[in-house]
């Protein structure tokens, strides 16, 4: 919780730093992008910030040297080389992070491009044959190291390239000191199933474990985290799962590119069965994080997509009625047809994330519309002052009237589009991103407001509410 999805940035002559996740850091929203990357122990390795990302620039640059994959993976480039790599097959491409390329099939043949800039070059998709320079890197994560081409400038020569087979490997192949053949690779395992569902609990980084203790991890495929094709427990089958072999965060993992990459195998297990509770249960603590659960008939009174995808559900009004469902990171898809007003049953697992109260893995059944519940009508000091009064809040849609800009910007050299009411409640843009331009309102100490609407949350140990629309915002 895609996954927060805390990226780590190689910076090649100065080694490994952490910028801010905008998202994720104090001041971020707190309701998790949780792709790969988002944790340390497990989580995901999200494939290392190696810089800046340049797509094409000019075209590649002819003079730099050559050198295949293979080079690089077995130790006789030197790390911060520039060079160049001609004619290469994309296998896997990750939004807005890179891609994996491969020349020809067998150990050592692949490797990871990161670059932000360089997924939106035209004609960029797998199966394309490229040229291109880049600066070798080693990213380091928690216990493992991965080989990156960082800054890379790319040609893309047609779409006719010839994807490599995939290798058929024992799990086993891909565990221990022998798994660095295949990094970056593409290969396929055979004859698995899930053996724990969820192997960073209590939190969430769409990952499963299966057979050996290999991870298979969602950081191509974010559809993976919720199932996809499958059902996410423990005992689901599979006959064959092909993806990128790869480590992150001291763990061996396969990355999935899509749901053709996971082939079931025969009938599967029955989901458990679940017990229907209300959302106040969940809220004041009579249901304990861990549990799966069923909500019935809840409405929809918000929806977040383009960081983390989730929603928010209400069953009638007052303390204890909301909760936050997520859905996945920021490349996973809302339910089809729900949206503001769904009438929604939410069968999923109760998690705490960054102090706020969640349904994750969520199964959704979405039903007709209802009528949104009224905002609570609240003073700033019912969110904030004490915890156990604020708490009753959470996930709840509440108003607060006739309050005041204290601070504009909370983060200082940092922004993450947030100000400050009197009193000390956090106004975020995390569903509404208009909310930091500034042309509804001067974002400016001393602008007042009748009244605005929002989501009440915390995260970072702070206090927030979370406008949904230009609506929500009303001025004198």
């Amino acid at each position: 919780m895609k996954k927060g999805l805390a990226l780590l940035s190689c910076l090649v002559l100065v080694g490994c730093i952490a910028p801010i996740d905008e998202e994720n850091a104090d001041g971020g929203a707190g309701v998790q992008d949780a792709g790969p990357g988002g944790g340390g122990g497990g989580g995901g390795g999200g494939q290392g910030d190696a810089g800046g990302g340049g797509g094409q620039d000019g075209g590649v640059n002819p003079n730099i040297e050559s050198k295949t994959i293979q080079q690089i993976q077995t130790g006789d480039v030197a790390e911060n080389t520039e060079l160049r790599i001609d004619e290469a097959v994309v296998t896997a491409v990750v939004s807005d992070q890179g891609f994996f390329i491969q020349q020809g099939s067998g150990n050592h043949s692949g490797i990871f491009v990161y670059g932000p800039e360089s997924t939106a070059t035209e004609g960029l998709v797998r199966g394309a044959r490229v040229t291109l320079t880049g600066t070798y890197v080693e990213f380091a994560s928690e216990g493992s190291s991965t080989s990156q081409l960082a800054y890379p400038t790319v040609e893309v020569l047609g779409a006719d390239g010839v994807l490599p087979e995939p290798l058929i490997l024992e799990p086993s192949a891909l565990l221990g000191e022998g798994a660095e053949l295949y990094e970056g690779v593409l290969v396929t395992i055979g004859d698995v199933e899930i053996l724990n569902a969820n192997p960073d609990e209590p939190g969430d980084f769409g990952e499963i474990e299966v057979t050996g203790g290999l991870r298979i991890d969602d950081y191509i495929y974010g559809e993976m985290e919720n199932g996809g094709a499958f059902v996410r427990m423990v005992g689901t089958r599979f006959s064959s799962i092909t993806g990128i072999g790869h480590e992150s965060f001291g763990h061996r993992k396969l990355l999935p590119r899509d749901a053709d990459d996971l082939v079931l195998d025969g009938d599967q297990p029955d989901p458990p069965a679940t017990e229907v509770v209300a959302i106040t249960a969940i809220q004041d603590g009579t249901v304990e994080a861990g549990r799966t659960v069923t909500v019935e008939r809840g409405i929809v009174t918000a929806v977040v997509t383009g960081r983390a995808t989730g929603f928010w559900i209400q069953q009638g009004g007052g303390p204890y009625s909301g909760i936050y469902v997520y859905v996945g990171n920021r490349d996973a898809q809302l339910p089809q047809g729900l949206e503001q007003g769904s009438r929604v049953d939410v069968t999923g697992r109760v998690a705490e994330y960054q102090g706020s109260t969640q349904l994750q893995d969520p199964v959704v059944v979405v039903g007709d519309s209802g009528a949104l519940p009224e905002p609570e009508s609240l003073q700033v000091v019912d969110l904030v002052t004490d915890n156990t009064q604020a708490e009753q809040w959470e996930g709840v849609l509440v108003s607060v009237t006739n309050v005041t800009i204290s601070e504009a910007n909370p983060d200082g050299d940092n922004d993450y589009g947030e100000f400050v009411l009197a009193g000390g409640l956090r106004v975020d843009d995390y569903i509404f991103d208009d909310l930091e331009s500034g042309e509804l309102f001067p974002r400016e100490v001393g602008t007042q407001f009748n009244r605005i609407t929002g989501i009440a949350h915390e995260s970072y140990g702070n206090k927030k509410l979370l406008p949904r629309e230009a609506t929500d915002i009303t001025l004198p």
